[in-house]
């Protein structure tokens, strides 16, 4: 069970990432805003991979409600499939190993 006070600090960081001030964050406000408010907890692809995740409806937006969940389940939802999801991201060749033209 998520407190009172943490869930207020997410609802600031979501009204903050949210640019735009639709009330839903696009996957570029998440790239963009999370870094600065999470910190650098997660590899480049790995965000895209929550956000599908999280993006219960598939609207292409992450709502308060889809927000929330991520953040508080954010480690169940870096399971190893999603890390594994994540690195294929990099893994262009498909060789099972990232090179450097790869991350570039």
């Amino acid at each position: 069970m998520i407190s009172k006070e943490e869930k207020l600090r997410l609802r600031k960081i979501f009204k903050s990432l949210d640019a735009n001030g639709d009330g839903t964050l696009s996957l570029f406000e998440l790239q963009e805003g999370y870094c600065k408010h999470m910190g650098n907890i997660l590899a480049p692809g790995e965000i895209e991979v929550l956000f599908e995740k999280a993006d219960t409806n598939k609207d292409g937006s992450l709502s308060w409600e889809e927000f929330l969940v991520i953040s508080v389940n954010r480690d169940s939802l870096a399971s190893k499939e999603n890390l594994k999801a994540a690195f294929t991201v990099f893994d262009k060749d498909g060789s099972g190993k990232i090179d450097a033209s790869e991350i570039q």
